[in-house]
């Protein structure tokens, strides 16, 4: 399964704010990271494929050769599970 590249970086987004010093910032994005999971019908369990992905895509984004036009298609990030 593809994700589309918004919600892949809100997936990347909210995990990383689970680990904020503030307790009700921490609770608030792990809610949002439980529904959003589940509106895409995945669990915890498909986070390491899923943050896997985007360092691959933002690797392969930030190695591109110099003269690259710069088109989105280009440089589209996306993720993938499972």
């Amino acid at each position: 399964m593809t994700l589309p590249p918004k919600v892949c970086e809100l997936i990347r987004k909210l995990h990383a704010m689970l680990g904020s010093p503030s307790d009700k910032e921490a609770l608030s994005a792990r809610k949002k990271l439980s529904r959003l999971l589940a509106k895409h019908e995945l669990s915890w369990n498909d986070l390491p494929a899923i943050l896997a992905g985007i360092n691959a895509s933002n690797s392969r984004a930030s190695a591109a050769p110099s003269g690259a036009s710069g088109h989105p298609w280009e440089q589209r990030k996306t993720c993938f599970t499972g």
